[in-house]
């Protein structure tokens, strides 16, 4: 089976290492799509795991959000994943003041 792992933001995908590898492990293709701002981790990167820097904001207000749509529609169409892993949603912060 083919798997993406989706997240806004890169420092997230430590948190699914071990069910990354996990995956691999049965036999699984597995790739990861996020906003890389740190480093994606070395052994994940060398079981073969592909990983694209897809520039995600957090907040639903930015505009480089329709390239990101963009290039995810691209990346799942070219990829045929079958399965599509998401995580940290794309929100709009409120403040409450006291």
């Amino acid at each position: 089976m083919k798997i993406l792992y989706v997240t806004t933001v890169s420092e997230t995908m430590p948190f699914f290492t071990s069910h990354i590898k996990m995956l691999l492990n049965e036999g699984h293709y597995v790739d990861m799509a996020c906003n890389i701002k740190k480093p994606i981790a070395k052994d994940l990167l060398d079981s073969g795991c592909k990983a694209y820097n897809i520039n995600f904001s957090r907040s639903p207000l930015n505009i480089s959000n329709i390239s990101a749509i963009k290039k995810m529609n691209k990346l799942i169409i070219e990829n045929k994943y079958d399965i599509i892993h998401t995580h940290t949603p794309i929100i709009k912060h409120h403040y409450v003041q006291d």
